[in-house]
């Protein structure tokens, strides 16, 4: 059921955001006239957890997991791509290696975008005194959704900064609204001064406002920030009132972004706290942060163009 919900989510964006295309300035915002490009790309994510006790100095909690390098494809738009732990690049032994699972989406649409998180992680090293500690007690679970509405589509595009499958011309910027939902689970003997609780299992819901620019320079070259900050209502299982936790996502991209070729560099940091009082504070990060290499190409492929359902979308620009 919830696959279900997830798909009919994502058939609505892709909708909504098809409508979107005819009204796009095309001074502002370039299609390119191939329909398909690939990629590589290398790059590195993971979740973190921050612990602050009254005045004590603030913990920083890592995983211990490898950087990546994946391939990928896009056919007018749309795609996916896969990517491979470099397992042999942790200096770590392999006790003290994190278990993890990390499935994340981005959509990146004309109006909307949209960023799901599924995030299993356990095993987490701290560094005290130039030395690093192994805890292999604290596991994290996330399962998450973050959307966000673009007012000004029809001059700045996220797809041109963050995925390359548009162009943005000139410079441009857009006010930003989002609506976020996340649920989250924290398994720590070592995290938890309350006597007899060793996990806190976290609900967080609500909307957030940020803003967001792209600097076109040299014709060919970008620089994109983007940031949303919000005040979520907050429920845990150990408290029986609702609070109030602030989140913040920024993003960062930059790059040369050409007709045939294009390579960017581009970051997000997701990070939402599980809990926000003055003498104690418990917050999670999600870093994913890539360098990218495309190559566009020219043909006709009725076989992709069912599969992507692109007999029923148009894409004359107006």
């Amino acid at each position: 059921m919830k696959k279900t919900r997830f798909y009919i989510l994502f058939l609505v964006l892709f909708t909504l955001d098809t409508f979107a295309i005819a009204q796009v300035d095309t001074t502002y915002v370039h299609s390119f006239k191939q329909n398909f490009s690939a990629k590589v790309y290398g790059g590195y994510n993971f979740t973190m957890l921050t612990r602050q006790y009254a005045s004590f100095p603030e913990e920083t909690y890592v995983p211990n997991v490898p950087p990546y390098i994946g391939i990928g494809a896009s056919w007018k738009g749309i795609g996916g791509s896969f990517y491979y732990g470099l397992k042999f690049m942790t200096p770590q032994k392999k006790e003290e290696r994190s278990e993890y699972l990390d499935l994340q989406l981005h959509y990146y649409g004309e109006r909307f975008v949209f960023d799901f998180f599924g995030q299993r992680y356990s095993g987490f090293s701290i560094q005290n005194d130039n030395i690093q500690h192994f805890n292999s007690d604290i596991g994290v679970v996330e399962l998450g959704g973050f959307l966000q509405y673009n007012f000004n589509y029809k001059h700045f595009s996220y797809s041109a900064a963050f995925d390359q499958t548009k162009k943005q011309l000139k410079s441009a910027g857009t006010p930003l609204v989002s609506l976020a939902f996340y649920y989250t689970k924290v398994n720590a003997d070592s995290l938890f001064i309350t006597e007899n609780v060793n996990h806190k299992t976290h609900y967080l819901f609500g909307p957030s406002a940020g803003y967001a620019y792209t600097w076109v320079f040299r014709n060919n070259y970008f620089a994109t920030g983007s940031i949303s900050f919000g005040l979520n209502a907050s429920l845990d299982n150990l408290n029986n009132k609702i609070g109030v936790c602030p989140t913040f996502f920024p993003r960062i991209s930059s790059g040369y972004n050409a007709e045939t070729w294009a390579w960017a560099f581009s970051a997000q940091f997701n990070f939402v706290f599980l809990s926000y009082a003055k003498t104690d504070k418990l917050g999670m990060g999600t870093l994913n942060a890539q360098v990218t290499f495309i190559k566009r190409f020219d043909f006709k492929s009725k076989f992709l163009d069912k599969i992507t359902f692109q007999n029923h979308v148009s894409t004359k620009e107006k």
